[in-house]
């Protein structure tokens, strides 16, 4: 393996974060929106819904170590990854398309049964996608601080994605619902955003480029042998306790979203505005997060940092609404997604560091199967987050388009504010425990140069 500390190109930057886009044109429509569909459009009970989160999120999740050693072991003239990216693209769209379509003609169980086929397929299709994009980074350079400032384009790009997709999914899905196709407002939206995320999905594959040359011996391991190496990385595993935790808070609060502002606030409008505000903010802690990973010079220090503050502003939060105090609500609004912006994009500027350090304390190196053991935890915790969410709505005679009870609307609140301000506050001591910062990667480079 050849050191490759590559300086990359704002070029290739902006084609690398286009990836994330696409991401978001897909996942962040399907995080924010597909319950809320679920459960007020196709009227599917939310107990069922909450079942079917668990188990198709759980199938999700044991997809994702196959494609990351599909994908590690892959050997073609556009690389090991981004072949992924390129071909992955429209199966990706049609399917989110798909998951969106209204069967009207079918009854409750037919329409039950379409959504888990239409999801469990739209999940693999995105796992075969955002793995390799994920593990991609990896390849494109080892220079601790261009790795930073590559999470934090990415993620920076992906909130741009996520605020477009909730412009569409509050103000165009209802218009296209009463005037262009009656009943099927969301498909729309989904086809529309399906082509975007392609065109964006195609740069990435045409600007970014695979650096680091990996002699076959170091990759060509048996499962076991390699999951082994994974299970002794013990900065891998502290990161991928995060992405659990972040996992489960954080998509249980993209999943209430919609319900909060249509329930609680009485406003649903407003979810466009709150999401403006929350990803505006968070855009701006990505690209803040590379100038406190170097000022600390510690990438785990500033995650910590990042992550306390978010959780001590989203709890604050809770006790405030846009209705009673409007102005002290958006700026906590504004403030904990800084910080949480922040946080996240060390979350996973992380994330190649441990490559290294995995290929030098066991002598394998997979970038894929690093990105998918993350991701499978992060996939765990999704599914814990969302179907807990659904099910404490079902538990609560959660009334679809109707009047809620106030335990209903106390739940909703807790849901959005309080579980995730005292996770992000364990996440944060939790990665003091994190040693690998940029004095120590740097020894593990030269070392690994010296093998």
């Amino acid at each position: 393996m050849s050191n490759q500390t590559v300086k990359l190109s704002i070029g290739e930057k902006l084609g690398y974060a286009l990836g994330d886009v696409g991401n978001a044109f897909s996942w962040s429509y399907i995080s924010s929106f597909l319950m809320l569909y679920y459960t007020d459009s196709m009227q599917i009970a939310p107990t069922l819904v909450a079942t079917l989160f668990l188990v198709t999120r759980i199938w999700d999740a044991v997809n994702d170590p196959l494609v990351g050693m599909l994908s590690d072991h892959t050997h073609s003239k556009r690389g090991r990854y981004r072949p992924w990216i390129l071909f992955g693209a429209f199966p990706l769209t049609v399917l989110t398309a798909l998951a969106f379509y209204n069967p009207t003609s079918l009854g409750n169980t037919g329409r039950l049964i379409y959504a888990y086929i239409t999801y469990s397929l739209v999940v693999l299709a995105y796992t075969a996608v955002n793995i390799p994009y994920t593990a991609l980074s990896a390849t494109m350079t080892q220079d601790s601080r261009e790795r930073g400032s590559l999470a934090g384009w990415r993620l920076t790009f992906s909130i741009v994605g996520a605020m477009l997709v909730a412009q569409a999914g509050t103000y165009l899905v209802p218009y296209l619902d009463t005037t262009f196709l009656p009943g099927q407002g969301y498909f729309c939206v989904a086809i529309l955003l399906g082509v975007l995320g392609c065109i964006c999905y195609f740069t990435t594959y045409a600007k970014t480029r695979e650096r680091i040359e990996i002699k076959q011996e170091t990759i060509k391991q048996p499962f076991k042998i390699q999951l082994q190496a994974v299970l002794r990385n013990k900065p891998l595993l502290l990161t991928t306790l995060v992405h659990f935790l972040v996992g489960m808070t954080v998509y249980g609060k993209m999943a209430v979203m919609a319900y909060y502002f249509k329930y609680n606030v009485g406003n649903y409008g407003l979810l466009a505005v709150f999401t403006i505000v929350m990803q505006l903010s968070m855009a701006a802690g990505s690209m803040f997060s590379p100038w406190l990973s170097a000022k600390l010079k510690s990438k785990g220090k500033a995650l910590s940092i990042s992550f306390v503050g978010y959780g001590i502003f989203s709890l604050l939060n809770a006790a405030v609404t846009p209705l009673t105090s409007p102005a002290m609500f958006w700026i906590l609004v504004a403030l904990a997604n800084f910080c949480h912006g922040s946080g996240y994009a060390i979350s996973y500027a992380v994330i190649p560091d441990t490559v290294e350090y995995g290929a030098l304390k066991s002598g394998v190196r997979s970038e894929g199967l690093i990105s998918a053991f993350t991701s499978f935890f992060n996939k765990v915790g999704m599914a814990i987050g969302t179907s807990l969410t659904a099910f404490v709505l079902g538990a609560l005679s959660y009334n679809p388009n109707g009047i809620q009870s106030s335990s209903t609307l106390t739940a909703i609140n807790i849901i959005m504010f309080v579980v995730s301000g005292v996770s992000a506050i364990a996440i944060g001591i939790l990665f003091l425990a994190y040693k690998l910062d940029y004095s120590s990667f740097e020894q593990v480079l030269k070392k690994l140069e010296e093998k």
